[in-house]
């Protein structure tokens, strides 16, 4: 058995999924796995073995896709797999296997609950061709896989929840001393879906309570956070470091892990707070919520508290709720601590080995 991961880029600094495609590439090779990554742009993957770049600079050129096709045909063999993630990647995969150009068996990865193309007829149109070309359609999140089924229910039978896994940095909570000024964090690319402008207004609402505030990771919205910030007077208060390769100190200073994110499938920021008991205030959006508190705020095992994302009041008043109770954070802390393991990242690769095994086993029979 051979996999080979493709990806639009791949490594950290990029986003959830990128980082995720690295570390699985990583512990199908520690497995054992003949593995191989290929990313169609730029690579952050220095030193990992099996990985590699077209370096492609637009993505949905049709060159990439030649490129692509030129990498892969020489290479394909026998007993090979192809395991897609994201668009475009999903687009030049699909192409290519339905064209018979790709002569192995192709799988992919849903990482979201939403996207762009699934509010227009033409997306939809184009996602139902993309998505005829894989013989297996992993969800990350039962949530993830239900909105996929609910935009094209012709995958039914097709698909598989195999969840998400991170990193479990921490084998027992954190010692964490009361601070003068609580750290509260996120963690997540600066972009529209991890909604971070609604984090600096609900803390501009928090007044004269002590915090700071840190939101490491990098993206397109950076200026305008930064803008926001001073606008709100919230500069001296708020930091953004950019892409932190170790992010385990950051979380051992915190107190809260702010998540407000618009729309999620899985959050794996989530289980890193819960992993460091953090008490999460999270969105409440299929995916995240099904992670941080499945049965709701209230019910036990919460790790954390929902809040609609898109009102600032309402993240304000967890956040305040938090902040004056250490009791409740700590019991949230506990809670979230002790079920992240359920999402560490060798439970992932045992799975997607043996569902990489299962649609091998098919195709030869």
């Amino acid at each position: 058995m051979r996999i080979i991961q493709i990806i639009n880029h791949a490594g950290p600094g990029f986003g959830g999924a990128e980082l995720l495609a690295a570390r699985l590439h990583a512990d199908l090779r520690s497995a054992g796995v003949d593995a191989r990554l290929l990313a169609l742009g730029p690579c952050r993957c220095d030193g990992l073995a099996g990985a590699e770049s077209l370096d492609a600079r637009h993505l949905l050129d049709p060159r990439t896709l030649r490129r692509l096709d030129g990498w892969l045909r020489p290479r394909l063999r026998p007993g090979d797999l192809v395991h897609a993630h994201l668009f475009p990647t999903s687009l030049h995969v699909g192409l290519l296997r339905r064209s018979g150009r790709i002569r192995v068996p192709c799988v992919f990865t849903e990482h979201s609950t939403w996207n762009r193309r699934r509010d227009l007829a033409l997306g939809r149109w184009l996602d139902r061709r993309i998505y005829r070309g894989f013989d297996r359609v992993f969800a990350i999140s039962p949530a993830t896989e239900a909105a996929l089924l609910t935009t094209l229910p012709m995958l039914r039978g097709r698909t598989e929840v195999v969840t998400n896994g991170t990193l479990l940095r921490f084998a027992a909570p954190p010692d964490r001393s009361a601070a003068a000024l609580p750290l509260i964090l996120s963690v997540g690319r600066l972009d529209a879906a991890k909604n971070h402008a609604a984090a600096l207004r609900a803390l501009a609402r928090l007044g004269d309570r002590p915090f700071r505030y840190a939101i490491l990771g990098d993206g397109p919205e950076r200026g305008a956070l930064e803008a926001l910030a001073h606008e709100l007077g919230l500069a001296g208060r708020v930091q953004m470091p950019g892409h932190v390769a170790d992010i385990e100190p950051w979380l051992r200073a915190a107190e809260i892990l702010l998540m407000p994110s618009l729309w999620e499938g899985f959050g794996l920021a989530a289980v890193e707070g819960m992993n460091a008991a953090l008490p999460v205030v999270a969105g409440d959006v299929a995916g995240l919520a099904d992670i941080v508190a499945p049965n709701g705020s209230d019910a036990p095992g919460a790790a954390g508290l929902l809040v609609p994302p898109r009102d600032t009041a309402a993240i304000a008043h967890a956040l305040g709720r938090l902040l004056d109770d250490p009791a409740l954070r700590r019991a949230l802390g506990r809670a979230g601590f002790a079920r992240a393991p359920e999402y560490g990242k060798d439970r992932m690769t045992e799975r997607y080995i043996a569902a990489y095994r299962a649609v091998l086993e098919g195709e030869s029979r």
